[in-house]
């Protein structure tokens, strides 16, 4: 009987597909996998990756439970997410959300580190607080963000800095409170995304609905906003560049949501103000521009 001897061909396809990116993106995803099962239990994997998001964000973080996954991009799933809000603005979480994905970067785990290059939330639940002082919870955590030397989000593989992580959500709704008392106008279906353009430069989009939960609107328009900010020492000695644009609104609508009365206006409402200035309010001077159509 003839000795089986191994097609060349077959051979030389295997050796070209382990050469190509595709067979070493799948090696190494297969030696993560590996490090992975053969690291401590669930409750010590969480506590790392809660700590790494906490870091990130600079509050407390809390998740129920994790779940591993590797494609299409190698990750955890968590479930039960909740950064805590600095105790003298609110006991309430300032984000909740059921479900979130966290994208690690590959290049860290390569050095040994968890590093969450991407943190995709679903249906969050974001609180932001004034107190007395005119002080918003989420300035201590903008601030943090721009004195911590971390790398832009898209940094360099071969950086050994952490990046900023590019933190996005979608269908969120967005909830106002002036100190304790939480006021009844909210930004429902918010899509919005937060990163770090370059080394001093960070950049921020949002597109929502404005409602009241004590009335049931339903041509309220909608509202994007994009803007950017420098580097500073405090929030409020910022530049920074946003540009906002409400479309779509109906006038009597509009009405009814600022003052809690329809005018009996009639129309569709458009403006685009633009904030280019310091975030100070004697500061603000918006470039108002309306337009309004017939019914």
């Amino acid at each position: 009987m003839a000795a089986y001897v191994p097609d060349s061909s077959v051979s030389r396809k295997q050796t070209s597909f382990v050469r190509s990116r595709v067979g070493i993106v799948t090696l190494i995803l297969a030696l993560l996998l590996a490090l992975f099962l053969i690291r401590p239990g669930a409750g010590r994997l969480r506590s790392r990756i809660v700590t790494a998001i906490g870091m990130a964000l600079g509050r407390q973080v809390d998740v129920s439970s994790v779940h591993i996954r590797l494609l299409p991009h190698p990750g955890f799933d968590l479930e039960n997410f909740v950064v805590h809000d600095d105790p003298a603005f609110s006991a309430e979480p300032v984000i909740r959300s059921q479900q979130v994905t966290a994208e690690l970067r590959i290049s860290s785990l390569l050095r040994g580190h968890l590093e969450i290059a991407r943190l995709s939330l679903s249906e969050p639940s974001l609180n932001l607080v004034r107190d007395r002082e005119g002080r918003w919870n989420l300035e201590n955590l903008l601030e943090r963000a721009a004195q911590i030397p971390v790398a832009p989000t898209k940094k360099a593989n071969t950086e050994a800095r952490p990046g900023f992580p590019y933190i996005e959500a979608d269908r969120g709704r967005i909830n106002l409170k002036l100190e304790q008392e939480k006021k009844p106008y909210a930004l429902m279906d918010a899509d919005f995304a937060l990163w770090q353009e370059s080394e001093n430069v960070w950049g921020m989009r949002l597109k929502a609905q404005p409602v009241r939960m004590d009335f049931n609107l339903s041509d309220t328009g909608t509202v994007n906003v994009d803007g950017s900010w420098q580097r500073a020492v405090t929030l409020r000695q910022t530049p920074l560049k946003f540009v906002m644009e409400w479309t779509g609104a109906q006038l009597g609508q509009v009405s009814k949501l600022v003052s809690g009365k329809d005018k009996g206006w009639r129309g569709t409402l458009s403006c685009r103000p633009h904030f280019p200035a310091l975030l100070r309010t004697s500061k603000l001077k918006p470039i108002l521009r309306f337009r309004t159509s017939p019914v």
